[in-house]
């Protein structure tokens, strides 16, 4: 390629005067999600999932009489492959910690795959989200030294957490945020050298499934008896499991112990603290090997609740209120950029006779699941934009 030639390429990457394609349509991209580009902000249906997700999370929340706080909830929800199970999650995530640091609650929260078993992947992941996840909601830290030293650390389980909060407030003032420090970077699974270990006061690192578990269930009870300092609530921590069926895809002694570990976490963090909210596709044997080959496990996780499920695409009524939905998000995005100029009518992206062939295509008129049928709209609407349209 000649330097001219590369000139003319070239020519426009940084001007500032971009051709939308989806301006017709008061879009500033595609709306539907894919499995690339997840768009979690918006969240349609689902009714029978959410009020049982909604229901327990008040109960989580609500205050109770005992100083020292807390109780446990669990939520097993189930649906078809890519009915929705991690949009529900993620969806709900960025929403509860978005709304409620302004109510004066923090509420940690970590999505979690179980693919592999690996518990202590598992459990490394669930902490280093909530560190992440305490930052975002109020730019502080797990082991921040005001909440540590408010605590009675003989209110902790024994063992390093317990050990890590007696290090931080017995340590000089100056010297409490290099501890602190030190101790998220131990809680996260970092190789500490044995001086600094020391001044942790533990004997090491979290290098297997044990200490994994007892750092995470000795951090949601420093969490819960950290519950009002600063007028601030802390209930604990959710932890939303994702794609749980693959766990039976691991051999038998890992699953086996994962789900050992599993059970254990809910029964160390018995003086509460903990919501889980577990996804599980349905429609396979996973559910009833669960119920039948871990029955401790599965009465813990289930509750004396029906399953909530989650529920297909399930007719062209259903589909194109999951359209409009998606759509008027992203017109509303599309709006907010250009404030104080006035706006022709958009064109229509998909009408209802388009949305109806999409449905109908993959399903033949029957229920379909929700990724599939995004797959499907995505695709119409990048056709109907690759087409000229009617000024």
């Amino acid at each position: 390629m000649t330097i001219d030639a590369l000139d003319n390429l070239l020519d426009g990457v940084n001007s500032t005067e971009r051709v939308n394609e989806w301006e017709p349509f008061h879009l500033l991209r595609n709306p539907f999600p894919s499995r690339a580009q997840p768009v979690w902000d918006v969240f349609y249906n689902q009714e029978d999932a959410r009020r049982a997700f909604n229901e327990d999370l008040r109960d989580f929340l609500l205050p109770r009489p005992d100083a020292h706080g807390g109780h446990n909830q669990t939520l097993l929800l189930a649906g078809g492959n890519r009915v929705g199970k991690t949009h529900f999650m993620q969806h709900h995530r960025r929403v509860l910690e978005r709304v409620l640091p302004p109510r004066q609650v923090l509420l940690p929260m970590a999505i979690v795959s179980t693919e592999g078993a690996d518990t202590q992947r598992f459990v490394e992941q669930a902490i280093a989200q909530w560190i992440d996840s305490v930052a975002r909601q109020s730019g502080g830290s797990l082991f921040d030294a005001s909440l540590v030293t408010a605590v009675d650390a003989s209110d902790l389980p024994s063992g390093d957490v317990r050990r890590i909060a007696q290090a931080i407030q017995q340590a000089p003032a100056a010297q409490q945020p290099e501890i602190a420090e030190l101790a998220r970077r131990w809680a996260t699974g970092e190789r500490l050298r044995v001086g600094d270990r020391r001044k942790l006061d533990v004997h090491s690192n979290v290098e297997d499934a044990s200490t994994a578990l007892d750092a995470l269930a000795g951090l949601v009870r420093l969490q819960v008896l950290a519950d009002g300092v600063g007028k601030v609530r802390r209930p604990g921590l959710l932890l939303f499991l994702d794609e749980f069926e693959v766990v039976f895809t691991a051999r038998r002694d890992r699953r086996d112990l994962f789900f050992v570990v599993l059970r254990e976490l809910i029964d160390a963090c018995g003086e509460g603290g903990l919501f889980l909210c577990v996804g599980m596709t349905t429609g396979q044997v996973e559910v009833r090997r669960l119920e039948i080959e871990y029955p401790a496990l599965y009465a813990r996780l289930k509750g004396s609740r029906e399953l909530p499920q989650l529920s297909q695409v399930k007719d062209t009524l259903d589909a194109r209120g999951y359209v409009h939905a998606f759509i008027e998000h992203g017109q509303r995005a599309f709006v907010a950029t250009r404030s104080g100029r006035k706006l022709k009518t958009p064109a229509a992206l998909l009408g209802d006779d388009e949305i109806r062939d999409v449905f109908e295509s993959i399903g033949q008129g029957r229920p379909i699941a929700q990724g599939d049928f995004f797959d499907g709209v995505r695709r119409a609407a990048d056709d109907k934009v690759a087409r000229p349209t009617k000024p």
